[in-house]
């Protein structure tokens, strides 16, 4: 679908909404994201800058973004 050279970089957290994603949904977005992109081409990310969120939901998000990229085979994020 993608071409094998090109990098995809999924935006797994919302920054503009203060609602937590969990890891397991971040886990399952990206699991899906993986039946399309080998997770060597996979980055998760914030959908955008996290810069206007208070500090602790952004910490939050981002934990929540590392957390899930673990536990779905090693994405990076």
């Amino acid at each position: 679908m993608f071409p094998k050279t090109t990098t995809i970089v999924l935006g797994a957290v919302d920054a503009r909404n203060t609602r937590l994603e969990t890891a397991e949904e971040v886990a399952r977005f990206a699991e899906d994201a993986l039946r399309l992109v080998a997770p060597e081409r996979l980055w998760l990310a914030p959908t955008t800058s996290l810069e206007y969120l208070p500090r602790d939901i952004a910490r939050a998000k981002v934990a929540a973004l590392v957390a899930g990229a673990k536990s779905a085979g090693g994405v990076a994020a």
